[in-house]
């Protein structure tokens, strides 16, 4: 697995614009007082979760998420810059045999971008085995 997801919190308002205007159509949103899939907390703000990349390399991973950035226009950025909080979320198996060891390598463009719209970049490793992908 080789996940790339885009989570930004804003109002109703921008929301709806960057969803109508920039971006794909969200796998998840939210509004402000919703509960939590899991239940026991409501959401604080609203949001949405975009997928941008869900491959079976790193590098085909990178691929897509600098074409999905390299796209965005600047009236883009700047509606991304004005919501409340942006996170580009990184996530990717390592420890089978089709991907033991695990590398991103962000170039300092697509780094530039994300900066310039304020999203913050978390990347987490999940631990696999052959055995547990054979279930």
């Amino acid at each position: 697995m080789n996940l790339a997801l885009l989570h930004i919190a804003a109002s109703e308002a921008v929301l709806d614009l960057l969803v109508e205007e920039f971006l794909s159509t969200p796998i998840k949103r939210y509004k402000v007082g919703q509960e939590y899939a899991f239940g026991r907390r409501v959401h604080k703000e609203s949001g949405i979760t975009v997928e941008i990349s869900d491959t079976n390399t790193s590098v085909q991973l990178i691929e897509e998420v600098c074409a999905f950035f390299g796209a965005l226009s600047s009236a883009a950025e700047n509606k991304l810059s004005s919501a409340i909080s942006r996170e580009l979320s990184v996530g990717f198996t390592v420890g089978d045999t089709e991907q033991f060891v695990g590398s991103l390598s962000f170039s300092p463009e697509l780094m530039a971008k994300l900066a310039k719209c304020g999203i913050v970049l978390s990347i987490v490793a999940y631990p696999t085995s052959d055995e547990a992908n054979a279930i």
